[in-house]
């Protein structure tokens, strides 16, 4: 058995694989990506919630430089929705407040992508982007305070303590991005193959003045996109 698998190995390792990228093609992509989450933090008397609904699609266009490097350009477009909702017990008062947020935008990338070539027709590889746009976002926020029930049953009308306040606005950020994202493409045909993003490794900057920033490492399945490559 341990034969075979060492033979299998250096099968494996001499094989050579089909190439369907080749130096002077024009490969197109889009790829797309849909998650929803749902978030709770905090204790009975003080929690927060956050319900997410996040699409991020793109497209790309590509040249082969050989038959493994693929550079080009791109756009990206985002689209968030959140709702958040915080409740609070104070003593004799709870207060809570639901926020819908909006935001989107597109951003223009640059990337460089390396083809390594796996069996027939598939292909792993690897895509560094470098991506800057803007963000809109807009906020609409409801704050609601009451007092609770005394041990009769009753409430006072203070206005202090029993309330509803409305809050909107709007606000743009730049967006940076630089992003590392292994993937799997398989050629169905010549022409034409389906790819699968794996997740990967990503710096997000939001503003330059106070380096609000994040990174994000995950290759978690809800961070997986779908997409589709097309040769000319």
């Amino acid at each position: 058995m341990k034969m075979f698998f060492v033979v299998l190995c250096m099968l494996f390792l001499t094989f050579q694989a089909y190439a369907q990228v080749q130096k002077g093609d024009l490969i197109t992509s889009v790829e797309g990506n849909y998650r929803k989450d749902n978030r709770e933090s905090g204790v009975y008397t003080n929690s927060t919630s956050i319900q997410r609904n996040l699409l991020d699609v793109g497209g790309m266009v590509g040249f082969a430089f050989s038959d493994r490097i693929v550079a080009g350009f791109g756009l990206d477009y985002v689209n968030n929705k959140e709702t958040r909702t915080n409740r609070l017990f104070l003593a004799d008062q709870l207060q809570m407040e639901e926020m819908q947020l909006k935001s989107k935008g597109f951003a223009p990338n640059l990337f460089l992508g390396y083809y390594f070539p796996v069996v027939d027709r598939l292909y792993l590889s690897s895509t560094l982007k470098v991506s800057y746009g803007k963000i809109k976002s807009d906020f609409g926020s409801i704050y609601v305070g009451r007092e609770m029930l005394n041990s009769e049953g009753l409430t006072s009308l203070d206005p202090d303590k029993n309330y509803a306040r409305g809050y909107s606005g709007s606000s743009d950020a730049d967006l940076f991005g630089l992003s590392l994202n292994p993937e799997l493409t398989w050629f169905a045909i010549e022409k034409f193959g389906i790819y699968l993003g794996l997740g990967g490794i990503e710096y997000a900057l939001s503003d330059w003045d106070t380096d609000n920033s994040n990174w994000l490492i995950s290759f978690s399945p809800a961070y997986w996109t779908f997409g589709i490559k097309i040769r000319a």
